[in-house]
């Protein structure tokens, strides 16, 4: 998150990220008889505004421009918008109502179709804070001192479930669960409308160091299965130019930067 600028009711901030999908399965596409990319990209150069407005009303926009593929910004065929305006409305106490509307082309269930949502933002007290509702819910709860439980869900088929311990001032360990997916934008497929979906769950354990206030890392590994690719223009595509991958082991390294 770097801040663009931060005034008494406005705030503009830009939410830059990149992530590398590597493969190397030498695996081949099967309708088309092409490779499959050995790494996959995701740049996004992300914005986000939030404005204040009469009745503690806040009004907010995220947009993002990104490149998942295997050759980013190779042309604007490798060029994915997604797009998120969201109102809250107070509501009882500290409570308050969430309307949302999104626009993603890499959605694998009714892409380009703007979405629209609705959720219930309830905050009895500090140890626990939720959000329910359509078309995401989660929960933030703090049972007992230095455990918390994080639980996400985006319908139909993304979940993110994560039970963190405080184990120092500065250092948290973790297990969870997470079943998700991407969509990458092939530079060198046939059909504009179709994506390359990479599917799969994964049991994940890890340990976060909080460098200082602004840098964190994040050091994760675990085992992921029921993993598979297709291409195609939405779910309802994934028997075709289907791969399955093996389960197996992971890690990772990821860094997040604050401002």
């Amino acid at each position: 998150l770097l801040p663009v600028w931060n005034r008494e009711h406005s705030e503009l901030a830009l939410t830059p990220s990149f992530g590398v999908l590597d493969i190397h399965s030498g695996a081949i596409l099967p309708d088309f008889r092409q490779d499959l990319p050995e790494e996959l990209y995701k740049i996004d150069l992300g914005g986000m505004y939030r404005r204040k407005l009469d009745g503690d009303r806040i009004l907010g926009l995220q947009v993002s421009l990104s490149s998942p593929s295997d050759k980013p910004f190779d042309s604007l065929d490798e060029v994915s918008v997604n797009a998120t305006g969201m109102l809250r409305v107070p509501a009882a106490a500290n409570d308050a109502w969430l309307f949302f509307l999104n626009y993603s082309d890499r959605r694998d269930f009714l892409p380009y179709v703007p979405l629209p949502g609705v959720a219930y933002q309830w905050n009895p007290g500090p140890e626990f804070r939720g959000v329910f509702g359509l078309p995401f819910s989660m929960v933030n709860w703090q049972p007992v001192e230095d455990w918390t439980l994080e639980a996400s869900y985006f319908v139909p088929r993304t979940v993110n479930t994560r039970l963190r311990y405080q184990l120092l001032e500065k250092v948290s360990v973790y297990s969870g669960f997470r079943w998700y997916h991407d969509s990458y934008l092939r530079s060198e497929r046939d059909e504009d409308e179709d994506r390359l979906f990479f599917y799969q769950k994964k049991a994940m354990s890890g340990i976060i160091w909080e460098i200082s206030e602004s840098f964190s890392m994040d050091l994760q590994g675990g085992y992921g299965f029921d993993r598979f690719l297709y291409e195609g223009e939405d779910y309802g595509d994934r028997g075709d130019d289907r791969i399955s991958l093996s389960d197996g082991w992971f890690g990772q390294v990821s860094g997040t930067i604050r401002f």
